[in-house]
């Protein structure tokens, strides 16, 4: 609500993770999709994106969002929808209006680069709801005494990338996330002051309020 209010977008995510099928749980995601409807109906602030990393087969995902999109659309038929997925089938195996392609974005390479230009290429819109700026989860999760690692100059390179195809993008993520969350724990404020965040949160506020000088990628053509 206080996002409403500041006229921001805010995600609606199905967050399915462990399990990686979205096809095992999607009556408890229509179940939530239905609560958020029927609490914010046509609010155009409201973007549904209906599973989170639904990673365990390209022909899962399409057949989960075969059955989520029009069953959204069905109560809202002008909604923006998010399809995440592993990218490795054809788009037009999604070929509707109003929906946005979701890449993750986590030490990413070459290859997860060069299709998501694919798909560009394809005129399929991308939205990516999460990239990280530190070393991966799975990094903090196996040390979890250490204080996750930096990776400005990829971080750099990533948003420049973005930068240049018009990619919408949110950083994952301000709290509570193990190794790299943008503020420390115990230390939110409104005003989120340098000293209330953590290295990547530094980073990620440079970038909104364009203090980081990014010119040294000029003549840098790729990732």
């Amino acid at each position: 609500d206080a996002c409403i209010e500041l006229d921001l977008y805010v995600i609606a995510d199905w967050h399915v993770l462990g399990e990686k099928n979205p096809l095992l749980y999607k009556e408890y995601a229509k179940d939530f999709f239905d609560k958020v409807i029927d609490h914010y109906g046509d609010i155009p602030n409201i973007i549904y994106e209906i599973a989170n990393e639904p990673f365990s087969s390209w022909d899962d995902m399409v057949a989960y969002s075969n059955e989520m999109r029009p069953y959204i659309r069905e109560k809202l038929p002008n909604s923006v929808i998010l399809v995440g997925g592993d990218f490795t089938g054809k788009t037009s195996d999604l070929d509707y209006a109003n929906i946005m392609f979701v890449p993750h974005i986590y030490g990413v390479t070459g290859d997860v680069i060069n299709r998501i230009i694919s798909y560009i290429q394809d005129e399929v819109p991308i939205f990516v709801t999460e990239f990280g700026v530190t070393t991966s989860v799975d990094w903090a999760r196996a040390n979890p005494e250490s204080a996750a690692i930096m990776m400005p100059e990829y971080a750099d390179r990533l948003i420049r990338f973005m930068d240049k195809y018009d990619i919408s993008w949110t950083n994952w993520a301000v709290g509570c996330n193990p190794g790299y969350p943008l503020v420390q724990r115990g230390m939110w404020n409104n005003e989120l002051r340098d000293d209330t965040l953590n290295p990547s949160g530094v980073y990620i506020k440079s970038i909104f309020k364009k203090t980081r000088d990014l010119s040294y990628l000029d003549n840098i053509s790729d990732l």
